[in-house]
């Protein structure tokens, strides 16, 4: 296993020197507790997406409950959870695109778009 600390694999070749007095583009506080509890938002409004899903009941063998307006229930609550969700990434993407210094947070940013051009 290497370590940051080995000769020539230090983490400041990668672009990301955090020991410098270069400054973030995105202040970071509290974004833990953030994305742990859109986390759990996230999970629980993804369950009627999953259970009202045609693919998933077809490959499970189960049918869920047909009345008006339950073929909207997936795509209107997979908005919601891209929202909710998904927002936070794509606020702090802008950055890192401005910047022209792609990161994770712009990975996902992409990566959650796509999905949701899908649907």
């Amino acid at each position: 296993m290497m370590n940051h600390s080995d000769k020539g694999n230090t983490h400041s070749n990668y672009g990301h020197n955090h020991n410098s007095d270069e400054k973030h583009s995105v202040d970071h506080s509290g974004h833990e507790q953030m994305f742990r509890r859109k986390f759990w938002w996230s999970l629980l409004l993804s369950v009627p997406v999953i259970l009202y899903s045609p693919m998933i009941q077809q490959w499970l063998g189960f049918a869920m409950p047909e009345f008006a307006g339950s073929g909207w229930i997936t795509p209107i609550f997979a908005v919601i959870v891209f929202f909710s969700g998904g927002l936070p990434f794509l606020r702090m993407a802008v950055p890192e695109l401005k910047n022209r210094k792609p990161g994770m947070v712009m990975l996902i940013a992409m990566v959650g778009s796509a999905g949701i051009m899908v649907l």
